[in-house]
C-alpha cells in the first residue's frame, strides 16, 4: 500500500471490526497493523480482510489477515542449513553471521551439543528453529542478521565480507572499531591495519566508497581472550533466555 492509502486502509479496517461487532484497536496498534500490511496492494489487503469476513475462525489480528495474503520470501536458511551455520559457534575463534532465530536455537540447542550428543543437539535445535521461524512468519516479521564475534580475526574480515556481498549484512554492520582488531593469536598473521585495507577494499567494490580509519588498540592477549568470551557468554545467555520467552507464546 502507498502512504496516500492509510486513510482508505484504516476506513476498510474499521467496517472490518464494525462487522465482527469489536471496537477499532487504539491508534498505536494501528500502527502495528498497517506496518504489516503495508507491503501488500490495497486490493489485495482488502481481498484478505472480505476472506478473513467469510470464515472468521480466529480473533481479528494482522497475523489472521496475513494468512489470506501471498506469502513473500524472507530469505530464511532453512533449518538443515541453519543448523550448519549455527554449529560453526561452537568454535570460540570463529565469527558466525546469522539470525536472530538460529541464534536462540542455538542457545538452546548448545547445551546438548556440549554433553557431545550431537544428533541430540541437532534434534533439539530444529525442533526450536522451526517454531520460532513459524512464529515470525506468522506476524510478518522478517529474518535480522547478526554477528557473533570470534577469536580470528582474519575470519571475522572473510565471514563478515562474504556477508556483506550475500545480502546478509550491511556496510554499516561491518564499520565497528573492534571488528578491526586483531585477536591475540592472530597478530602475526594479520594486524589491525591489513584488516581496515580489506574493508576498504570491499567498500569500493560495492559502493565505490572506503571506510574511516579506526583507532589501533592494543591489549593483553589475556585479556583479550576474557573479553571476547565474555561476550559470546553474555550472548548465549541472552539468545536462551529470548528462546525461553518465546516458548511461552
Amino acid at each position: 500500500m502507498k502512504p496516500e492509502e492509510q486513510k482508505a486502509f484504516i476506513d476498510e479496517l474499521t467496517r472490518t471490526f464494525h462487522t465482527i461487532h469489536k471496537p477499532l484497536p487504539q491508534a498505536d496498534a494501528l500502527g502495528v497493523w498497517w506496518t504489516m500490511l503495508e507491503p501488500f496492494p490495497m486490493p489485495l489487503v482488502i481481498s484478505a480482510l472480505s476472506s478473513y469476513l467469510s470464515v472468521k475462525d480466529v480473533p481479528l489480528t494482522p497475523a489472521a489477515v496475513l494468512r489470506y495474503l501471498p506469502k513473500r520470501r524472507d530469505e530464511r536458511p532453512e533449518a538443515d542449513e541453519a543448523w550448519a551455520i549455527a554449529v560453526r559457534a561452537a568454535d570460540e575463534r570463529e565469527t558466525v553471521v546469522w539470525t536472530t532465530e538460529i541464534a536462540e536455537a542455538w542457545a538452546t540447542a548448545q547445551p546438548v551439543f556440549q554433553l557431545d550428543d550431537v544428533v541430540g543437539a541437532r534434534m533439539a535445535f530444529k525442533a526450536t528453529y522451526g517454531r520460532l521461524i513459524d512464529h515470525a512468519r506468522a506476524i510478518g516479521q522478517f529474518p535480522q542478521w547478526v554477528i557473533s564475534q570470534g577469536f580470528d580475526a582474519a575470519r571475522r574480515v572473510e565471514v563478515t565480507h562474504d556477508a556483506v556481498r550475500n545480502g546478509r549484512l550491511q556496510l554499516n554492520q561491518v564499520r565497528v572499531p573492534e571488528l578491526l582488531l586483531a585477536g591475540p593469536d592472530d597478530r602475526m598473521s594479520l594486524n589491525a591495519r591489513e584488516q581496515l585495507q580489506q574493508l576498504k577494499l570491499l567498500c569500493q567494490q560495492i559502493v565505490g566508497a572506503g571506510t574511516q580509519a579506526a583507532t589501533q588498540k592494543e591489549q593483553a592477549a589475556k585479556e583479550e581472550r576474557e573479553q571476547f568470551a565474555e561476550k559470546k557468554r553474555a550472548l548465549a545467555e541472552e539468545v536462551r533466555k529470548r528462546g525461553q520467552e518465546g516458548g511461552k507464546l
